[in-house]
């Protein structure tokens, strides 16, 4: 398709030399260069219009016949526009048109009468329609809004293992003392009678800091190409070497490099005055039970963690009419604070008196940055982060952290069911 219009005329006013003529024939070509870019949406009207009056000016061409130019430019830019959306046709391109144009004898002799004179021009219509969709990428980069967060996946909850901590230290090596009981008790007594005797013991404890560490090795121009990595690298390795460390605390062996976690040092539930006298029991009984283990042996626990999925079911407990009974369930283990956690395996679950475990820093988490072999020829730097720290309990208070299978436990508490039966009746 082409669009066919009526393009530049000579004013019919004022003298032309022949130094206009010439800057005329030389304009033919300028012309042309430029009403390719206006059929390209490369220039503007006015655009156009001040390159032409340049061009002609470095020619020579006089002020006057410029201005004059100019106004017959601007006379006809609306007609050029409205040609521009006319009817097309099939015809030659813009060059080789206004070239035959110019040699044409036609406009020789407009040039020699100094009278108007007129050129129609084809202008072919663009091969491609400009569309979002032919330029997606373009235009999705400019309507994007780039959020300057960095997301990431959640991490394990904190809270028990903050519990933990009792503050820091200077040493490597922590050493204790527990007292032992012996053998005798104070009793009362008659006058003047033998006086109960009675024994206990010392014990030393020790317990040495353990270091947990993770690096990374990064490029110059990653730190310096991506906003904020310094900070995110710093904050990344923290992330996880907190996540690790609180792993350790819950289930760490304590064996070789390992911490003490607090779950697998815990006692297990043995036995109370409960066993095989609840009916219906389940694993709000069970908590109960362990607390009730706990007391015996004069700790106060103040958490219980259990496994999502565990503390779910608990909440979807009903009746035999079918309404949920958890709020009653929970009163049940009222005084300890509820705490889910993924390291604790479904099923199982762990009753702690917090104060009795002692976490404590020997150093603090701290963030180093080197170069290794080569490193520094490759503008590459590697960044460590590590912390050391002790965790530990006396022996004497094993029974403040009492773990237990649900199953098991119900199992134990559950009321044989011949002796349900003679309730009953």
């Amino acid at each position: 398709m082409a669009f066919k219009f009526k393009k530049f005329e000579l004013p019919d006013s004022g003298e032309f030399s022949d130094v206009d003529r010439k800057g005329m024939e030389l304009l033919g070509k300028h012309i042309n260069d430029q009403l390719e870019m206006l059929a390209e949406g490369i220039k503007s009207e006015e655009e156009i219009v001040e390159s032409v009056k340049s061009s002609l000016g470095k020619l020579g061409v006089s002020a006057e016949k410029i201005a004059e130019i100019e106004k017959a430019l601007k006379e006809q830019g609306s007609e050029i526009r409205r040609s521009m959306s006319g009817s097309a046709g099939k015809g030659r391109t813009i060059r080789e048109q206004i070239k035959a144009f110019l040699s044409s004898d036609e406009a020789k002799r407009a040039f020699a009468e100094k009278r108007n004179t007129a050129l129609e021009l084809e202008i072919k219509e663009a091969a491609t329609t400009i569309t979002v969709a032919a330029n997606t990428s373009a235009v999705a980069a400019l309507n994007t809004e780039v959020d300057r967060t960095i997301h990431y996946a959640p991490s394990e909850d904190t809270r028990v293992v903050e519990r933990l901590f009792k503050g820091s230290t200077n040493s490597p090596n922590i050493t204790w003392v527990d007292r032992k009981p012996g053998n005798g008790a104070p009793a009362f007594i008659a006058e003047g009678a033998l006086k109960p005797a009675m024994d206990w013991s010392y014990v030393p404890e020790t317990s040495t800091a353990k270091k947990v560490a993770v690096s990374a090795k990064i490029s110059y121009e990653m730190r310096d190409d991506f906003d904020y990595m310094q900070s995110e690298i710093d904050n990344m390795l923290r992330t996880s070497l907190v996540q690790e460390r609180t792993k350790q605390l819950l289930t760490g062996n304590g064996t070789g490099v390992n911490l003490k976690g607090i779950f697998t040092a815990a006692a297990t539930y043995t036995a109370t005055a409960l066993d095989g006298t609840v009916e219906m029991a389940n694993k709000a009984d069970a908590i109960r039970a362990a607390i009730l283990q706990m007391r015996n042996l004069n700790f106060y626990p103040d958490v219980v963690m259990l496994n999502p999925s565990d503390r779910a079911s608990i909440d979807l407990t009903k009746d035999s009419t079918g309404h949920y009974i958890s709020d009653e369930l929970f009163r049940l283990i009222r005084g300890v604070e509820i705490v889910e956690s993924t390291y604790v395996k479904a099923g199982d679950f762990l009753v702690a008196d917090t104060s009795k475990w002692n976490v404590r820093p020997y150093k603090g988490i701290r963030v180093e940055f080197g170069w290794v072999d080569d490193d520094f020829q490759k503008n590459l730097f590697t960044v460590i982060c590590e912390e050391r720290l002790h965790s530990y309990f006396a022996s004497v208070d094993q029974g403040a952290f009492v773990k237990g299978a649900f199953a098991t436990i119900i199992a134990a508490l559950q009321k044989p069911a011949a002796e349900s039966s003679k309730v009953a009746a």
